[in-house]
């Protein structure tokens, strides 16, 4: 996994980067003459997010190329600053599109990240070729979540209460609050390995000494954001696709409703919206069978030349992690190592380094 520095507002940002590719689970730069996916997690929950989507064999066609935003993940480097925001984020995209050398790609992004997304089809149509928004946060934050949001980060700082002192149960009842608006309570053993791989990120970059970045890489983040004026929307260009789970906790139908109007009378007219059933925020994660063909076939319409045939067998770069968190692959009985972490309704094998 490349590490790829950009230079942003506030510093260097060493990004955590995934590429496959057609022929190489791991690769160090994208293939020319492919089409590229971009991929944007949301927050709190990194990269290993698209796991369902890396392993596609259709997908894996293309270029696919995603990475931790700043505060996630394994990327490293300049702290994120106070007052961080929906425009500082997609300016570090671009700029990482720029080291890496995408002058235009796909974008397929979820929840947070789809602020990041809008941002840079309206605000640099020509590098965005389509949309594939699942769980849109197109509008500003409802007062309901907010103060959930922020509950949330007032309950994680509890965690740690005086220095040299940690309550990993307390720690862990904050992360659940944000895991359970993700997958709407609902469990599978991709969700529980994907919440346990990202509570371990969690502590490593939100103890003590990074309160105030935690706070503006999430909280802050989330609260603060503006919904895009109609002026700014209409430079969108693409296709846009929206997904939504109909077991959504995080945002009612009527906040999908209300920004789908705003993208029509923005004068977008190439988009559809998808309401996935039995789904939860993150959509994507456990229902690829929904996301992944819309998002290949919106590749596909924009395809000059010719395009490789569906790999023979495709591997995802984080099936070792993901076991080690306690997911097996369909099909596999084989006896996963570790222990068991058991916390409220979901239990995952961790592997103690």
């Amino acid at each position: 996994m490349p590490i790829v520095p950009v230079k942003t507002s506030s510093g260097v940002v060493n990004f955590n980067c995934t590429i496959s590719t057609p022929t190489k689970t791991e690769a160090e730069r994208i293939e020319p003459g492919l089409p590229t996916i971009l991929f944007m997690h949301g927050v709190y929950l990194p990269q290993i997010a698209f796991h369902s989507q890396f392993v596609d064999p259709l997908l894996r066609k293309f270029n696919l190329v995603t990475f931790d935003f700043r505060s996630h993940g394994e990327t490293t480097g300049a702290k994120v600053p106070l007052g961080y925001g929906q425009k500082d984020v997609a300016h570090d995209v671009i700029g990482l599109m720029n080291a890496l050398r995408i002058n235009s790609c796909h974008i397929m992004a979820l929840s947070m990240g789809t602020v990041a997304a809008l941002e840079i089809a309206s605000r640099w149509p020509e590098r965005c070729l389509s949309l594939l928004l699942v769980a849109p946060l197109g509008l500003q934050e409802r007062d309901e979540l907010k103060s959930a949001h922020e509950d949330i980060h007032d309950l994680w700082r509890q965690g740690y209460p005086e220095p040299g002192t940690v309550l990993e149960d307390v720690l862990k009842d904050a992360f659940y609050g944000c895991m359970q608006l993700a997958f709407s309570g609902k469990q599978s053993e991709m969700a529980d390995a994907c919440l346990a791989i990202a509570f371990v990120f969690a502590e490593s970059h939100w103890g003590p000494d990074n309160f105030d970045e935690f706070k503006h890489s999430t909280l802050d983040l989330f609260n603060n954001r503006k919904s895009l004026p109609k002026s700014q929307l209409s430079r969108i260009r693409c296709p846009v696709r929206i997904f939504r789970g109909d077991l959504d906790l995080a945002h009612p139908l009527e906040y999908t409703e209300q920004f789908v109007e705003l993208l029509h009378e923005a004068g977008c007219t190439d988009f559809e919206v998808t309401c996935v059933p039995n789904a939860p925020h993150l959509v994507s994660i456990d229902n690829p069978k929904f996301t992944n063909p819309v998002l290949h076939d919106l590749v596909m319409q924009q395809v000059q030349g010719t395009i490789p045939d569906v790999p023979d067998s495709v591997f995802s770069p984080w099936t070792p992690i993901l076991r080690d968190a306690g997911w097996i692959p369909e099909g596999d009985d084989e006896d996963e190592d570790g222990f068991v972490m058991h916390y409220q309704g979901f239990s995952s094998n961790v592997v103690v380094a």
